[in-house]
This record gives structure tokens, sequence and C-alpha cells, in this order.
């Protein structure tokens, strides 16, 4: 396969992911009220507005080139009823995009988070077939070259440092006058110290798993099992703490007969420390 191709396969996939992976992370967004009011539902960025109002054609031309470069790939060619069943229903889906609503911004926390879930079933489907295809390759149990453990923490601290000073550049250009005093560098100290921890455990962790899998006949498999337990991790402390918990007071709410109407608030003395979240008007049905 010559390197033209093999850059336009590659290209494919990674423009697959970053769509639908994005599509997912939009929806997560929509289904939490203060996200969506706080960033959504103004229009902040004109190119996500145009994105949400063209998502339909969008989802038809990454899905078009999705399947032309899967059909021009030697390697997962052989798989033709699996390629078949993939293009059937991701055009069938693109299709039924076309004659419907579509992926809209209009604040409907189910509808969002379903479309969230949806899209991920294409990137985790294609994942499934490249694995298929470059299991025994990549996971043939050879020597594989071993990560240095300084490495690991040198990076994880180097990552410290730019989560914290990204955090802190928004907390200063949010903050005003707030930003200005003690309290406040005593603050970004404790945060520091915070996500480097944070950070450092991460380290300890892929260590500790790169040590483990170093024992065993299997090691690329292992330590590619653990980062994906890593990853899936994270994905669910971030829904648990950010999307879970609206959906169960809108859902309780509905339960118990209850109406309700959300408005994006910032409390707390003015000048001095606020904390933005989601105000919940609850009011009798009758």
């Amino acid at each position: 396969m010559n390197a033209v191709r093999i850059r336009l396969i590659v290209g494919s996939r990674v423009l697959t992911a970053l769509f639908f992976v994005g599509t997912t992370v939009y929806g997560l967004l929509a289904a939490s009220s203060f996200a969506y009011h706080q960033f959504i539902r103004p229009g902040l960025f004109p190119w996500l507005v145009w994105a949400a109002r063209d998502f339909r054609y969008l989802v038809l031309g990454v899905v078009s080139v999705m399947v032309l470069t899967l059909a021009a790939d030697p390697g997962v060619r052989r798989l033709r009823n699996v390629i078949l069943a993939f293009a059937t229903v991701t055009y069938s889906a693109a299709i039924a995009l076309l004659v419907s609503p579509g992926f809209s911004t209009h604040g409907n926390p189910e509808t969002s988070l379903t479309l969230a879930a949806l899209a991920l079933v294409v990137p985790l489907w294609l994942a499934a077939i490249d694995h298929f295809v470059s299991w025994r390759t990549v996971f043939n149990g050879r020597t594989v070259a071993e990560t240095s453990e300084s490495r690991i923490f040198a990076t994880a601290f180097v990552a410290s440092i730019y989560v914290w000073a990204l955090y802190a550049a928004i907390a200063v250009l949010r903050g005003g006058a707030s930003s200005r005093g003690l309290s406040w560098f005593a603050a970004a100290g404790a945060s520091l110290v915070v996500h480097a921890t944070a950070f450092a455990v991460l380290a300890w962790f892929l260590v500790a798993m790169g040590s483990v899998a170093r024992m065993t006949p299997s090691q690329r498999l292992l330590e590619y099992l653990g980062a994906l337990a890593l990853f899936n991790g994270w994905v669910f402390a971030l829904l648990e703490r950010s999307v879970l918990p609206s959906l169960a007071l809108r859902e309780s709410l509905g339960g118990h007969g209850l109406t309700f109407t959300t408005r994006v608030m910032r409390a707390g003395e003015p000048g001095g420390r606020r904390v933005k979240g989601t105000l919940y008007r609850i009011t009798h049905a009758g």
C-alpha cells in the first residue's frame, strides 16, 4: 500500500473520530442545563452554530469519506460483509437525519444525550474493525521498547503545569478585581498542588501498569487494556459529576408532577468570589 493511500486512510480515521467524538461532547454539553445556557444557547461560537444547523449534511459527508476509504483499505476489504453492514447502517442513519429535524440546539436534554450516545457507535464500530484486522500484528508478544519512568513523571509534571496555568488564566480573565488579592494567590497555589498531586498519581498508575505488564508475555495488550480502563474511568467520572445529577433532578421533578424553569446565575459577593450555576424555579403543575 503506497504512502498516499495510507495518509488518506489515516486522515479519514482521524476525521471520523474528531467529528463523532465532537458530536458526543456537544450532546453532553447540550444535555447539561448550565453548559447549554452558558455556551450553546447564546451562540457564542458562530462555527458551532453553523455545525449544529448543518449537522445532517456534515454527517453525510463524513460517512461518505469513511466508507470510501474503508473500501480502499486492503486490510479491511476482506471483511466485505462487515463493511456492507457498516455502510448500510451509517448511510441509513445519515439519510434519516436528512428527513428529520436533526441535531438542534433547542435544549432537550434527553434527545441530546441520546444523540450523544448514538454518535459514539460509529467510531467504536470502526475501532472494532481496525482492532480485528490489526490485532495479531500489534499484540504479537514481541519485546517492545520501554518508556523511561522518568519521562512519564516529567510528562505528568509538565501536563499539570499546563492545565493549572490554563485554569489560572481563565480565572484571571473572569475574575477582574477579585483576581488580584492575596486570597487569589493562595487559591492558585493550592490549585497547583492539587493538580501536581493528581497528575503524579496518574504517572504512578502508568508506571505500575507498565511494571506489571512487563512480567507477562502480553505486555502490549495489558498496557493497552490498562490505558483503556483509565480513559473509561475518566469519562464515567466526568458524566457522573456534570451530566447525570442534572438529568436525575429533572426526572425526579417530572416524576413528582412538578414543573420548573432554569436560569444560569452568578451567586456571591459583588467584586468577590462568585460561583456560577443553574437556578431551578420549581412550581406545582396546578
